[in-house]
């Protein structure tokens, strides 16, 4: 059982409590469970016996809620990743995520690696239309436009979503990325877009997340 001691008089050494369930108990100097005096108003924990209360000992604090933790101070930070380990989140656990935010290496990993990934894919692509002599007879190389096709559009998503969270890392709103992407066309989007990859980020927590890395590179 738990309850509040209404009063304990340490001379006599009797005292009463105020149950939880709505009775009161008396108890003695006998049944405290602990040498230290007991002071009313306490949260106790005891052992119901008739209309006595025996072994008596504090309550355990209660926990702080985690509804009550502010946001800043619960919230994770991005740890630090290796320039391979950012490209290989874009591609996985980050694939469709365009909450959060993304600093500059992240961004750039993302897009160096896309780079390096196409250099394999051509001479994969050519190796396999000289198989099938499509090279060789002046045919069209299907294998290779089969593997670049099936390469974007696998980067088609997390190309966009590391995007949208480079430019809430900079303090933009992600529906900005429609607007670079439009403007790509006239190669003034690809310059946009080179000038948000080389943009700090804010150094201060914003509405999109908290700082993705204390140290900002």
């Amino acid at each position: 059982m738990r309850g509040d001691v209404l009063h304990y008089d340490s001379e006599s050494g009797l005292g009463h409590i105020s149950g939880d369930d709505g009775a009161r108990y008396t108890f003695g100097r006998s049944d405290l469970g602990r040498s230290e005096p007991i002071a009313a108003g306490e949260r106790v924990d005891f052992r119901v016996d008739g209309t006595v209360a025996r072994d008596i000992f504090p309550a355990p604090a209660p926990h702080p809620s985690v509804s009550a933790t502010p946001f800043a101070v619960s919230a994770p930070i991005d740890q630090p990743l290796s320039f391979w380990g950012y490209f290989w989140a874009c591609l996985t656990s980050r694939y469709v995520q365009v909450s959060g935010r993304a600093r500059r290496k992240e961004y750039w990993a993302f897009f160096v690696f896309s780079i390096l990934a196409q250099f394999l894919i051509l001479p994969v692509g050519l190796v396999i239309d000289g198989v099938i002599r499509n090279v060789v007879s002046g045919g069209i190389p299907v294998a290779t436009i089969a593997l670049f096709g099936l390469f974007y559009l696998c980067m088609l998503l997390p190309g966009i979503a590391v995007f949208v969270r480079r430019l809430h890392d900079i303090g933009l709103s992600g529906w900005f990325a429609l607007l670079f992407y439009a403007m790509s066309f006239f190669y003034v989007g690809v310059i946009a877009m080179i000038v948000v990859a080389l943009i700090p980020s804010q150094a201060h927590d914003n509405k999109w997340g908290p700082m993705p890395a204390r140290r900002q590179t």
